[in-house]
């Protein structure tokens, strides 16, 4: 494409020859440089050139066809074609290259805008879901007194009863689960810490487990864990079963 372009330069400047003599020798190397700069890069734009410079100075330049007279005319071909054009193609790279990046932002930007959008109606769904899950448990467990502890797999929402507040370990800054933890038993301590563990897949699962109680003068507490997998994540609930309160 440079060599063609580079043909049809000179193809105009002959046919122009009897209009423009001597003067602007160069002139369509240099539209011809510059249009394949822009649409095809610096590099066959440079080619442009070379192939102008020889070209012009030998078929435009007085005396023609001929390189062994060499005056200013030449010294302004050799050396004013070749700077102005490559000023020329020097812009046109720098804006391409502008474009590019601003181009590059802007894809970059839209980007991030949508993993933005898509973030925060994650978070609003998280959100709908805390709030309908916080409001079923609250329901639940007015209406169940035999509810000691529910807690939510994955998650720090836990729901603690006062009595078993009462019973279970205080421990400065820990949560209701390690504070249940440490107050069983080793066995059912790890029967607590596996159901919180289990895939969100299984289905519904029970324990028995017996909670020591803070006075030393009282029988272990017998309970029932219990856990549910809903659609809003798993649950696992700890409560006393009927036979146990009567």
């Amino acid at each position: 494409m440079a060599l063609v372009a580079a043909l049809a330069a000179f193809g105009a400047r002959e046919l122009m020859h009897p209009v423009l003599e001597a003067h602007m020798p160069a002139l369509f190397f240099t539209i011809a440089a510059v249009l394949v700069g822009f649409f095809l890069g610096i590099g066959p734009a440079i080619l442009v050139v070379a192939i102008g410079v020889p070209v012009a100075d030998y078929f435009f330049v007085p005396p023609y066809a001929n390189f062994g007279y060499f005056d200013k005319e030449d010294i302004i071909l050799f050396v004013g074609f070749p700077a102005a054009t490559l000023l020329f193609l020097g812009m046109i790279e720098w804006l391409r290259r502008t474009q590019h990046e601003a181009k590059l932002f802007a894809e970059v930007a839209s980007s991030r805008h949508q993993m933005l959008l898509r973030s925060d109606k994650r978070r609003r769904k998280a959100e709908a879901s805390h709030l309908i899950s916080d409001r079923l448990i609250r329901q639940f467990t007015d209406r169940n007194a035999d509810v000691l502890y529910v807690g939510k797999v994955g998650s720090s929402y836990e729901y603690v009863s006062e009595s078993l507040h009462k019973e279970i370990v205080p421990l400065e800054g820990a949560s209701a689960s390690e504070r249940l933890i440490a107050t069983f038993s080793a066995s059912d301590a790890s029967t607590f810490v596996a159901a919180f563990e289990q895939s969100s897949d299984e289905g519904t699962r029970s324990w028995s487990v017996s909670l020591p109680r803070r006075d030393p003068a009282l029988s272990d507490l017998l309970c029932q864990l219990e856990r549910f997998p809903t659609a809003h994540g798993a649950y696992l609930i700890m409560k006393i079963p009927p036979k146990s309160i009567a």
